[in-house]
């Protein structure tokens, strides 16, 4: 058994309310059934809009019953879906939160001090941010509000969240009249007594450090009131929250009168579409637990009325209720609602209407569009079936049944022959028009250009575009059709950063440990502790949200980089800075060992604000060393800390000091030994000339050797043939001689 349940027998079981909280219930209960009349307009058009979304694209609205129904309809008829409202969705929160918002927190004066205290909370906001996954909650916000036009961003502290402390001692504060020792007369003391149960044993409860958390919630959660137009401008407003009835009674003293609301359990979206969709993707119930009266089984509507700061509540007012029992009635949770007289909720509109408290979303222009692309697909896809299998005309008397005329190749169909009847014969069906397909392509045009998307939102160019200028202006002029909403979105974002900081401001004034992960995954971790003039005006940098193309941007990177804007090309330092522009990933991959340096010297950089000085390593890259401890002593960290620890500042000071005598003696060694690598090519060059000096003289006076040796083998063969004529001429001499 449960100790709810234990602590609900010893309970009446109705609440006992003086009058004021009497009134405090009905008003809370008036303000909730008036709010539900006046949102009944705007919750059918919700409805509709989600489950268009999620492709029940075939519903009615039943006024009678006030919930969405599928008329039946013959097995015949086609009620094809072909949802282009899911993509549209999609599309557009992909073009919302392609880029993270920026956002800066601005310095109370102009003092360094001031300034320094802005980028602490900075940190701090980049924390929560961290914390409560910003990237999803702004995702599922936009989601929200593409779908019903409205949706609300709610920072809060969970005290049951965080670190699990040590329990502490329950304790009550009692009266009592005790006579004072001194006077001898009666006086009123207060004091604290441990609670202790029946056995007599002390009672601890459960402590954590808690959290600032924030939560993103839907129309359904939120009860304007009569005639507001916004949020900001209210003086009151209604949370609604379904929480289980155990979570209420361990949470609230009155809690142990509440019962279980039935369809208490799920959402209200849930509610309507659980007779269309299969149970799998439909939040449960929890059944009726109203009979177990000492259950704590079942789910309660957690009803929170906020009031602004009045002459009447100064500090505001915060009313409580969950099924008619009053739980909570008493000033606004949190200081800063009164500081900044605000309910602490900020709500988010994706197309404001003026006059009108509620947004507006495309979905309700592309619902008609979508029945109408349906429709016609629909039809195309009966009148193809008629076509494959057409209606027939044949008279009773011709002995066919209903069931004789299939699809079936081959069949054999024998009617019988009547004199005077006709035989029976296809009725030709209708043919394809060319007006279907015109319908279609008009149909996904309206709905491309309500939802805006156009040929470069799909990476195509429009046709005869070919210029990468004017394909970049189409993409930019795509992109800023969502300005509008983007800027409404970084004004409200700014509120909501500001509540994040003030309920920090509020909370963690006993000081917490923060942790914050960096863009290069680098861990950073921070004792935080909240000062009085702590700053938590926080403004989001207009346009810094707005999509923008990834590859123009890398384009433009790249045109600056080879102009020349970024520095010199060849240098090493430019290349990445510009890689780092074009957003480019992999980087640490790339630039490896100069990562490892830059994070190593901005640890050394933490531990420096902390007052504590290391020294350098041999394995240091003393240049990039330098550059980063360089960007610290420039920062307002640095002169504060200059300021207040002059010692540990000279500290800093020998540490840089040493990384440049250590780069200059680097650069020295570097110098001498380009130099000597300069001599030796120099050297190995005169050796290379003077063999090939020789080489070339010896090649020379072989080539001399040879050509004396064949001059004088030709002087010799030249005095062979001349001694040879010679012989000849003797021969013929003497020949003639003998002839005589």
């Amino acid at each position: 058994m449960a100790l709810s349940d234990i602590l609900y027998k010893v309970h009446k079981e109705t609440q006992e309310l003086d009058d004021t909280q009497k009134k405090d219930l009905a008003f809370v209960e008036k303000f909730y059934t008036t709010g539900i009349e006046a949102r009944k307009p705007f919750e059918r058009q919700w409805y509709l809009n989600m489950a268009f979304f999620l492709g029940k694209q075939w519903v009615t609205w039943n006024t009678s019953k006030g919930q969405l129904e599928e008329p039946p309809a013959p097995s015949y008829r086609v009620r094809l879906v072909a949802n282009r409202i899911m993509p549209t969705v999609l599309h557009i929160v992909a073009k919302l939160s392609q880029n993270r918002p920026v956002y800066k927190v601005v310095p109370n004066t102009a003092e360094s001090e001031a300034l320094n205290d802005a980028l602490v909370s900075e940190k701090v906001l980049h924390h929560h941010h961290q914390l409560n996954s910003q990237d999803s909650l702004n995702q599922d916000l936009f989601m929200l509000n593409s779908i019903y036009g409205t949706a609300f961003k709610y920072p809060f502290f969970d005290a049951f969240a965080g670190e699990h402390l040590p329990k502490k001692l329950k304790v009550e504060t009692i009266t009592t009249l005790e006579k004072n020792p001194k006077t001898g007369k009666e006086e009123t003391t207060t004091k604290e007594v441990p609670l202790t149960d029946d056995d007599g044993k002390e009672q601890f409860y459960d402590v954590y450090e808690g959290e600032v958390k924030e939560d993103v919630l839907d129309p359904f959660s939120i009860i304007p009131e009569s005639g507001a137009e916004d949020l900001e401008h209210s003086q009151r407003v209604m949370k609604l929250t379904s929480k289980s009835v155990e979570y209420i009674r361990e949470r609230y003293k009155n809690g142990i009168y509440v019962q279980s609301e039935p369809n208490a359990g799920v959402s209200s979206i849930d509610n309507q579409l659980k007779k269309l969709m299969s149970d799998q993707n439909i939040t449960k119930s929890v059944s009726d637990a109203r009979g177990k009266k000492n259950s704590g089984e079942g789910f309660a509507i957690l009803k929170e009325l906020r009031e602004k700061p009045s002459h009447k509540y100064p500090k505001g007012r915060q009313i409580i209720v969950a099924n008619h029992v009053l739980l909570h009635s008493g000033d606004l949770p949190y200081k800063f609602q009164t500081k900044r007289n605000t309910l602490g909720i900020v709500m988010y509109c994706y197309i404001k209407v003026p006059g009108r408290f509620w947004g507006k979303t495309p979905i309700e222009d592309l619902i008609p569009i979508q029945i109408e692309i349906n429709k016609t697909k629909s039809q195309i896809i009966e009148i193809k079936n008629l076509m494959s299998k057409p209606k027939w005309i044949a008279f009773k008397e011709s002995g066919i049944s209903e069931t004789a005329i299939t699809s079936e190749p081959g069949e054999v169909i024998q009617p019988k022959f009547v004199p005077n009847v006709p035989e029976p014969h296809i009725i030709a069906p209708p043919s394809l028009s060319n007006i279907f397909s015109q319908e279609l392509d008009r149909g996904n045009q309206d709905i491309e250009e309500i939802g805006l998307i156009h040929e470069v939102s799909k990476g195509t160019s429009p046709p005869g575009i070919r210029s990468g200028v004017a394909i970049s202006m189409l993409q930019e002029k795509d992109q800023t059709a969502f300005a509008p909403i983007i800027a409404r979105f970084e004004s409200q974002e700014g509120k909501s950063g500001t509540y994040l900081l003030e309920l920090t401001k509020e909370k963690y004034s006993g000081g917490k440990v923060l942790k914050i992960m960096g863009e290069d995954s680098e861990i950073e971790v921070f004792d935080f502790l909240a000062k009085d003039n702590m700053p938590t005006d926080v403004q989001v940098v207009t346009g810094s949200a707005l999509p923008q193309s990834q590859t123009a941007r890398q384009q433009l990177v790249l045109q600056y980089f080879q102009g020349g804007l970024f520095g010199d090309p060849q240098d090493e330092a430019v290349r990445r800075r510009a890689l780092t522009l074009a957003r480019m990933g992999g980087l640490d991959t790339l630039y490896k060992d100069i990562a490892a340096d830059e994070k190593k010297a901005e640890r050394e950089n933490r531990m420096f604000e902390r007052g504590i000085v290391p020294g350098i390593d041999t394995f240091d890259e003393h240049n990039v060393h330098i550059s980063i401890h360089d960007l610290f002593r420039k920062t307002d960290t640095y002169m504060h800390l200059r300021q207040e620890q002059p010692r540990v500042a000279e500290m800093i000071e020998a540490h840089v000091t040493d990384h440049i005598i250590n780069s200059a003696e680097a650069k020295a060694q570097k110098a001498e030994a380009e130099a000597r690598e300069r001599n030796t090519k120099a050297v190995e060059e005169s050796m290379r000339g003077e063999l090939i000096k020789d080489l070339a003289q010896a090649a020379y006076l072989k080539a001399k050797t040879e050509n004396e040796e064949t001059k004088s083998s030709a002087m010799v063969l030249d005095e062979i043939r001349e001694e040879e004529n010679k012989g000849k001429e003797i021969y013929k001499d003497k020949k003639k001689e003998k002839k005589k």
